[in-house]
């Protein structure tokens, strides 16, 4: 396999990776919405959309760090 192709794939499990976190974060903020939360119920979930969130981010700058370095 050569590197191109390896460079490839990366980019394309990162991708894969980016979209199940974008459905993660699309699920807690539904659960978030819930009226019948206990409060540490909540702290959990917003714990883990702080989690989400932020590995979203890397990955969205991860991205266009990407796309800046092929231009």
């Amino acid at each position: 396999m050569d590197n191109e192709r390896i460079a490839a794939d990366f980019w394309d499990d990162l991708e894969n990776v980016l979209l199940n976190v974008e459905y993660v974060n699309s699920i807690i903020e539904l659960l978030l919405k819930r009226q019948e939360l206990k409060k540490h119920e909540e702290i959990v979930l917003l714990a883990l959309f702080d989690l989400t969130n932020n590995t979203q981010n890397t990955l969205n700058k991860m991205f266009y760090k990407n796309d800046c370095i092929k231009i």
